[in-house]
């Protein structure tokens, strides 16, 4: 993948039909007299993407060359271990290996690597070079006493950061409901209605609650009916978004999750991914009834949620996959320790 388009020569004669024309659009962006700043962004992309190449092909040396050898290991023990100095051809592995291998692609490379470090006379020091180059470096052995319990908080960290990005999206998505709030309580009211609203005022009373009814689906007990309190339930999404905000903060809140043990912050991430399932289930219903509700003549003024719950939904699906990773983990550490293996 990283060689879909070669960064390291994204030049108009290379081989790589899909450098040629990449190469193309660079030559004419640096070109562009009009455009200067496209121009040094161009070469300052260009120049971060030859870095990255470089480090990823670093990175995936090592699989890289596992792979080749484990590619040899199999032809060996499947093919070529009957075979004399003599028979052992790349011709004659190649009309095998389609009957023992059928479908898997044939690197005549890699076959010529695998005669050459076998049958050549140069074989013995071949291998020794490979061994060499395949050697796992040694670790010193820990001093026991010395020896810190492995701990896996970062995930659950990494998982209260990834619940607390919805906090910000909480608060676009109160500037939404107040709107549709106003435009569903401004909407024509009976006259009997209208001398409510007359009379409360003149006695200086307190406004009458407004419950919404919604319809959604809980996943755990099907259909369900929520009476919602608005402006508590306004309240409500209003103190989990600073809530999830200090969370995701840097600086002293980091510091603080830092310092909490990890039941502690598995109780946090667990309550917090709880709370916003509930919400995202109730603003989906309540987004749906202020549009169904709403007259015709105010339909355009109703501004709908879906894409902040599309937003929240996969901050939760980040978290809770970083509460499974901890989980998981945790589990097989248990394990080990129990068979008194050192994970």
């Amino acid at each position: 993948m990283i060689k879909f388009i070669d960064w390291l020569h994204p030049t108009p004669d290379s081989s790589s039909f899909n450098t040629q024309a990449m190469a193309g659009i660079i030559t004419r962006e640096r070109q562009n007299p009009s455009d200067p700043v496209t121009a040094r962004n161009f070469a300052d992309a260009l120049h971060r993407l030859e870095a990255s190449t470089k480090e990823l092909s670093n990175l995936l040396k090592p699989f890289s060359d596992y792979n080749r050898e484990a590619y040899k290991m199999e032809i060996r023990q499947s093919i070529s271990a009957a075979m004399t100095p003599e028979t052992a051809t790349a011709m004659n592995i190649k009309k095998k290996f389609s009957q023992v291998f059928p479908g898997k692609p044939f690197y005549t490379e890699l076959v010529e690597e695998l005669i050459n470090e076998d049958y050549s006379p140069e074989a013995e020091s071949l291998r020794q070079k490979l061994l060499a180059k395949l050697a796992v470096e040694g670790k010193k052995a820990a001093d026991p006493k010395s020896k810190t319990p492995a701990s896996y908080k970062p995930l659950l960290i990494e998982g209260l950061n990834a619940i607390g990005s919805a906090g910000a999206t909480l608060e676009e998505i109160l500037l939404k409901l107040d709107g549709n709030h106003e435009v569903h309580q401004n909407k024509k009211k009976t006259f009997g209605e209208k001398i409510k609203v007359v009379l409360a005022k003149v006695f200086n009373k307190e406004p009458d609650a407004v419950i919404y009814i919604c319809e959604s689906i809980d996943p755990d007990k099907g259909p369900v009916r929520d009476k919602i309190d608005y402006q508590q339930f306004r309240d409500d999404i209003a103190k989990k978004s600073k809530i999830l905000l200090a969370v995701a903060a840097k600086g002293t809140a980091a510091a603080k999750l830092e310092s909490m043990q990890e039941a502690q912050l598995m109780e946090l991430l667990d309550r917090n991914i709880r709370d916003l399932q509930i919400f995202h289930r109730q603003l989906d219903a309540l987004d749906d009834f202020f549009k169904t509700e709403a007259d015709a003549d105010d339909r355009a003024k109703i501004r709908g949620i879906k894409p902040e719950l599309s937003t929240i939904k996969n901050a939760v699906s980040k978290a809770t996959n970083k509460k499974h990773d901890f989980m998981a983990v945790r589990e097989e550490a248990e394990q080990f320790k129990q068979l008194g293996i050192e994970a």
